[in-house]
């Protein structure tokens, strides 16, 4: 598919018919395309160059340019233009003295070095007197090659990067951390060491051997950008010399083979933040590898992963552990020394606590992350009821005689109960404040088990 400056081009040429091409065309609103007149009006003709005729056999050619080369050569001429005009012979002997890129040069007026880089494969050479509207032998007509072409370079992206390389980021560096389980609640500083690409402490990111420096790019003049010519119309290319840089390196340096970037070790301290949780990621701005053409680097970002701990469970930012209850403290209520992450608290447990039951601790969890990290999770004391599996002779006797005292339940009225002592609790978190007899016998069963 062509855009809509594309199909504006093609509209204009269609519109010529099948005549000879203009001698002065001008195509607006196309991409990057321009009229030639302007661009062709400051380069000599080469023939011009060398001081030869346009029908000069390949012996004059070659005459013409030795005569004229030891004349400008930079060694012996040191005329200020000197370099200049012994580059323009050079580009001028190359490109006449070869049988095919002189006929290319009469006839689309590209030099050697724009038909090195011609991204359409011989259109330009292909042509005929006609120039653009010339047909190779064998196919269609002026129209069908134009459009080929033209479809060839919609195909290489009409929005490609013209001239010299614009910054490019660096890398983003990906780690995995391993933390305990109390460096993540509560926070710890790590040094963690790395591989990442940096300046080349040899060439200074010069990308030369040490003594060299780089060059000016003879194919595209230092501008990073040659121009492609196509019958009436001129196209701006990147340079593939020096890959829109402008200079070249003759010289490259041998300990990063002429990138200007190696690899280097080094360690980076992180501070890991108070509530960080296993699968999170942090993010180290600016720490990654080096960027290029004076891009920013990347960053570092590392992915944690949190052992969990044998007595604390975390859920976001709450916790939960178990406290393990006999019967007598369940039926009686007790005391019990909790620990937390912030202290040991002393617990009381309510008489007729039920296994299972969750008592709240409001503020003992874990700290939050910014910009919360002023607030705290919960922390959630799970009871469970240790039921014990032999008795002595003396709990089996106070048993018995606890046995002669109960009634025998009513399935449907103690499901009943059950169920709402399980509402009460979720609604609460605490278990029943029934006060229970204190009898001499309930007495005894408590101080029974605490022994």
């Amino acid at each position: 598919m062509l855009n809509r400056s594309a199909c504006k081009v093609f509209q204009s040429i269609l519109s010529l018919g099948s005549h000879s091409a203009p001698k002065q065309t001008t195509f607006q609103n196309a991409y990057f395309f321009r009229s030639s007149s302007n661009l062709l009006a400051p380069r000599r003709d080469f023939y011009q160059v060398l001081g030869i005729k346009r029908g000069a056999t390949p012996q004059e050619v070659k005459k013409a340019y030795y005569g004229l080369a030891q004349k400008y050569h930079p060694d012996k001429n040191k005329a200020v233009d000197a370099k200049e005009k012994f580059a323009e012979i050079s580009l001028a002997y190359e490109t006449l003295s070869d049988d095919n890129k002189r006929r290319v040069y009469d006839n689309t007026g590209m030099n050697a070095d724009e038909q090195a880089q011609d991204p359409f494969g011989g259109f330009g050479a292909g042509a005929g007197p006609g120039g653009f509207w010339g047909s190779k032998g064998g196919r269609g007509g002026p129209q069908e090659d134009m459009f080929k072409g033209f479809e060839e370079f919609i195909n290489m992206g009409m929005g490609m990067n013209m001239g010299r390389p614009g910054p490019m980021k660096g890398q983003d560096i990906f780690l995995n951390l391993d933390l305990s389980f109390f460096e993540a609640v509560n926070g710890c500083k790590k040094a963690i060491p790395i591989e990442k690409k940096g300046v080349c402490t040899t060439c200074k990111g010069s990308k030369c051997k040490p003594g060299t420096a780089p060059s000016k790019c003879f194919t595209c003049g230092g501008r990073g950008i040659v121009n492609m010519r196509q019958g009436p119309m001129t196209l701006q290319m990147t340079c593939q010399q020096c890959k829109g840089t402008g200079a070249t390196v003759k010289h490259p340096c041998g300990d990063c083979s002429g990138t200007g970037i190696q690899n280097k070790k080094a360690s980076e301290e992180i501070t890991i933040p108070k509530g960080i949780n296993n699968g999170q990621s942090i993010r180290m701005g600016g720490k990654g590898n080096i960027g290029e053409e004076g891009g920013t680097s990347g960053d570092i970002i590392i992915k944690v992963n949190v052992k969990p701990d044998t007595y604390f469970r975390r859920e976001g930012f709450d916790i939960y552990t178990d406290c393990y209850i006999n019967l007598s403290e369940a039926i009686l209520g007790a005391e019990k020394k909790i620990k937390t992450l912030h202290g040991d608290v002393d617990l009381k447990i309510d008489k007729g606590t039920q296994d299972g039951d969750k008592r709240k601790l409001a503020n003992y969890g874990v700290s939050k992350l910014s910009p919360n990290q002023h607030q705290k999770g919960n922390h959630y004391v799970i009871y469970r009821l240790v039921v014990p599996k032999t008795l002595t002779p003396e709990q089996e006797i106070i048993f018995n005689e606890l046995k002669k005292t109960e009634t025998t339940l009513n399935q449907e009225e103690a499901q009943k109960a059950y169920r709402e002592h399980a509402k009460d609790h979720q609604a609460t978190g605490k278990g029943s404040d029934e006060e229970s007899d204190k009898s001499g016998m309930f007495n005894k069963f408590k101080n029974m088990f605490k022994k």
